[in-house]
């Protein structure tokens, strides 16, 4: 059997996607998971039993040996499939999507004391918090990004309109 390979989009995007590997490595509960599907399922003896992330149809989508169907919608697949039809998108980018969740998460570098002594932020403790939630979560790190992307427009708006 040979392994499936994605052709790169582009040239910044050169690297193949072994699509073959991604499916022996990653299990269709950890894909489920991520999207917050897993949750409303029921373990059965062969995988999972509930309702469909697509129709909605209750105890209707099914998960066996790694692949699920709905009997409603006829949705089926790999978790190549449930990714290119959750998301939207492509083989190359499901592939790029699945590659992520193989993808420790990089934690966050905390600031250096080093630096001239500013007042602390009072929301400060609010994002270490939070950061320390999205690390014990092991959230994806999409999420990462947003919430450093809400951070930074928070503290500007703090820094520039309340001191």
């Amino acid at each position: 059997m040979v392994p499936s390979l994605c052709s790169p989009v582009n040239t910044n995007m050169a690297q193949h996607i072994n699509l073959e590997e991604l499916k022996q490595k990653l299990s269709l509960e950890t894909v489920l998971d991520h999207y917050h599907h897993l949750e409303p399922l029921t373990q059965t003896k062969e995988g999972y039993r509930g309702p469909c992330p697509f129709c909605q149809a209750k105890k209707a989508f099914t998960t066996k040996a790694n692949l699920f169907k709905c009997f409603k919608c006829n949705a089926s697949g790999s978790i190549v499939d449930l990714v290119m039809q959750i998301d939207s998108v492509t083989v190359r980018q499901a592939g790029l999507t699945l590659q992520s969740l193989l993808q420790p998460i990089p934690k966050r570098e905390e600031p250096s004391q080093a630096k001239t002594e500013e007042p602390e932020s009072p929301l400060r403790p609010l994002f270490q918090d939070v950061w320390e939630y999205l690390e014990a979560t092991d959230a994806p790190s999409e999420i990462y990004d947003a919430f450093g992307k809400i951070e930074d427009l928070v503290s500007t708006y703090v820094d520039h309109y309340h001191n």
